[in-house]
């Protein structure tokens, strides 16, 4: 267990099911021989070619930074594997462009964003889209929403889980059972805050927080800059919640649906499918207005509800709950004419405008994109990054 914890007490973007699945495959692992015939398996060519002009790489399963063991073992994908696939797609004139196919809970922090930054800055040289018959969740999130489109097959897709997960295990009182004494020499209180062979420390929970909300804030500023329909705040209040299906095209997430062969023979423009509403139950039978005297929310749920079963605009969403619910809809107009009334127009939070006013400057200072000044920003002013995020939640 000791070497779990040793490979693995690193961040994870991956779904929380999929990272304990992960650790009992490795547990399960270590009470067998050893095997190295991972270094020489044949994995296949570093990408396919779906016909003359387009590449598919495939992205599957748990995502590590490196082939290893591990990666070979959990049936996973590396991230070097998979920018050499895309440095190679991009180097063939003959390929126009490259299409990932991905099915992954997501994986380990080290090694997302940097594979996310490469794609993202690839798709300047040739368009790259994603696709999707079975799941994208957490850094394979990432990878995705750094490409020009999100494309899934049908209704029961997984899509999003954006969040971080780490973990830590305290050994101590095994140490006592089996009569272990450890004695550890530090040279500050931050050196071995997370040690297994103590309980986690005030300290040390607070520091593992940190640099959980850390990663966060820059995962979801980057999926933020790079899907222009997305905010930070928006993606933060979705908590780590997995859309399945139409759910996730309401959510933002997922840009239309598609077959793979529809966007290898018809081009992008083929995906703007959207589902049939008589394929989706009638939203009467899913709404039911709550018994509160909070009449405005009430209406908004019934919209967003609509927007996420039937994956519409929310204009026709609220069109649609207008003349549904045509008391709720009157009552939901009264009370916002009132509290137009009532309040000036809330100011934005001086958080959020010393933090975008950073960004912005540093935009023009240094010609950058907007995910680059985030990421300096955030490293150079982490007091008002925090305060930022504070203001948006």
């Amino acid at each position: 267990m000791r070497l779990i914890e040793s490979v693995l007490n690193e961040p994870w973007a991956v779904l929380p099911s999929s990272f304990n699945g992960v650790l009992q495959m490795y547990s399960n692992s270590l009470k067998s021989p050893k095997s190295n015939d991972y270094k020489t398996v044949d994995r296949g060519p570093a990408w396919l070619r779906a016909n003359e002009s387009d590449a598919i790489i495939v992205v599957d399963g748990p995502l590590l930074k490196g082939y290893s063991h591990l990666t070979h073992l959990i049936g996973g994908t590396s991230y070097g594997e998979i920018k050499s696939a895309l440095a190679e797609a991009l180097a063939d004139p003959t390929i126009k462009r490259i299409i990932l196919k991905i099915d992954s809970p997501g994986g380990t922090v080290d090694g997302a964003f940097e594979l996310a930054d490469f794609i993202n800055d690839a798709r300047a040289e040739k368009p790259i889209i994603s696709f999707t018959d079975g799941m994208i969740a957490s850094a394979a999130y990432l990878i995705a929403a750094s490409t020009d489109g999100v494309y899934m097959t049908g209704k029961s897709n997984q899509i999003g889980s954006i969040g971080v997960i780490a973990r830590h295990v305290d050994f101590s009182k095994q140490n006592d059972k089996e009569g272990v004494i450890v004695t550890e020499i530090v040279t500050g209180a931050y050196k071995n805050a997370f040690s297994s062979d103590q309980p986690l420390s005030d300290l040390g929970k607070q520091t593992m927080q940190d640099q959980v909300d850390h990663i966060f804030s820059v995962f979801i500023a980057d999926v933020a800059a790079r899907r222009s329909n997305l905010t930070a705040a928006k993606i933060a209040k979705q908590e780590g919640r997995i859309y399945l299906g139409a759910q996730a095209i309401g959510a933002g997430l997922v840009d239309g649906v598609a077959t793979l062969d529809d966007l290898i023979n018809g081009g992008i423009k083929s995906k703007v499918k959207t589902f049939s509403k008589t394929a989706v139950t009638k939203a009467g039978e899913f709404f039911k207005l709550k018994k509160s005297e909070d009449t405005m929310s009430n209406f908004m749920e019934l919209v967003e509800n609509y927007v996420e079963a039937n994956a519409c605009k929310r204009s026709e969403a609220i069109k649609a709950m207008a003349k549904k619910h045509p008391q709720e809809h009157g009552v939901y107009l009264a009370e916002y004419n009132q509290n137009l009334t009532n309040s000036a127009e809330v100011a934005t939070p001086a958080a959020e405008t010393d933090f975008q006013k950073l960004v912005a400057d540093y935009m023009q200072v240094n010609s950058c994109s907007k995910s680059v000044a985030m990421k300096s920003v955030i490293k150079s002013h982490p007091d008002t990054h925090q305060a930022f995020i504070a203001s948006v939640n």
